[in-house]
C-alpha cells in the first residue's frame, strides 16, 4: 500500500446535460480542468446503461449487461488517475428502479450510461498524478507502465508481486473487444472482453429453453400454486389458485427450475426470484 501526500485540494462542481455519454462526458471534463489525481461523486437519472461486474469463475470481469429504460444513479462514484497522460476513471455505480416485482437494485461497473440527469463534485488533489494501469492477470501480455511521481524523475518499476490480489484493480477493464455476449429474449445486444467458455454462460442459455406453456403448473415464490393460462414471448399470464386472479409476470426477473409432473401430462416448474 503506498500514499501520496498533497498540501492543495480543489472542488469541481460537475452538472451533466441531458444526452451527454458517459465515461466520455467526464473524462473530457477532467481534461478541461487538469484533473490528474482525486475522486469523484456523483448521482441522478441514467438511460441506456451498460454495467458489468467482477466474476469469481472467470477470473476477472463478467460480460457487459444492458439495461433498458430509464434508472436511478444512487450512486456513481470512482477513484481519478492517469493512463499514458491522460485522464481516467473507473466508475462504480448502484442503480434502482421500481418494478412489477418491487424496488430493483443493481451495483458494478459503468461502462457507458447517457445522462437524463446528473450532479456530483469532484475533489481534485493537485501536485499528485495518480497513475493507473493494466490489470496483469487480463492482460498479461500489455506492456509494464512507468509510475510518474510529482517532482521526482522517473524510476523504472519494480517487478510486480506474485499473485497480487489488488493490482491495477480500479483500471481492470480498460480495454475490451466487439465479442458477443448471449442475453435473454428480449434484451438488446451487448459486447464484452473475449471469455473462454465457462459453464456460468451455459446455465444462462438452459435458462431460456425452460419456459412453461399454457396448462403448465408453476409453484412462483409470490404468488404460490398458479396455471399457466398463456405465454407472450418472454412474459407468462397466471392463474393464482388460492384467488383465480390473473397475474402478468416477466421470466426476465426469475430463476425457473422444472419440477417432477403431478400428472404426467401438464409440466411443472419453480419460480424463484434472481439474487
Amino acid at each position: 500500500m503506498k500514499g501520496l501526500a498533497s498540501e492543495s485540494v480543489r472542488y469541481v462542481v460537475l452538472s451533466g446535460q441531458d444526452g451527454d455519454v458517459l465515461p466520455d462526458a467526464l473524462v473530457r471534463l477532467l481534461a478541461e480542468h487538469d484533473v490528474r489525481g482525486g475522486w469523484l461523486r456523483a448521482t441522478g437519472l441514467l438511460v441506456d446503461v451498460a454495467i458489468r461486474g467482477y466474476a469469481a469463475e472467470l477470473g476477472g470481469q463478467g460480460p457487459v449487461r444492458r439495461i433498458q429504460g430509464p434508472i436511478e444513479a444512487v450512486s456513481l462514484d470512482g477513484a481519478i488517475g492517469v493512463l499514458e497522460d491522460e485522464p481516467t476513471v473507473t466508475l462504480k455505480v448502484v442503480l434502482a428502479r421500481e418494478t412489477e416485482l418491487g424496488l430493483e437494485t443493481v451495483a458494478g461497473e459503468l461502462v457507458s450510461a447517457r445522462v437524463v440527469v446528473l450532479d456530483g463534485l469532484v475533489t481534485v488533489v493537485d501536485g499528485v498524478v495518480v497513475p493507473r494501469a493494466l490489470d496483469r492477470r487480463a492482460a498479461p501480455d500489455a506492456p509494464k507502465p512507468r509510475v510518474a511521481k510529482p517532482d521526482k524523475p522517473d524510476k523504472p518499476d519494480k517487478p510486480d508481486k506474485p499473485d497480487d490480489p489488488w493490482s491495477a484493480a480500479v483500471a481492470a477493464s480498460v480495454e475490451a473487444d466487439d465479442a458477443p455476449v448471449p442475453v435473454r429474449r428480449g434484451q438488446a445486444g451487448a459486447s464484452g472482453p473475449v471469455i473462454p467458455p465457462r459453464p456460468v454462460r451455459r446455465r444462462a442459455m438452459d435458462d431460456m429453453t425452460l419456459f412453461p406453456e399454457p396448462a403448465d403448473i408453476v409453484e412462483h415464490f409470490a404468488f404460490g400454486r398458479c396455471e399457466v393460462v398463456k405465454s407472450d414471448g418472454d412474459r407468462l399470464h397466471l392463474k393464482v389458485d388460492r384467488d383465480g386472479r390473473i397475474k402478468e409476470i416477466a421470466l426476465e426477473m426469475l430463476r425457473v427450475t422444472e419440477l417432477a409432473s403431478e400428472d404426467g401430462k401438464a409440466k411443472h416448474f419453480r419460480l424463484d426470484r434472481k439474487l
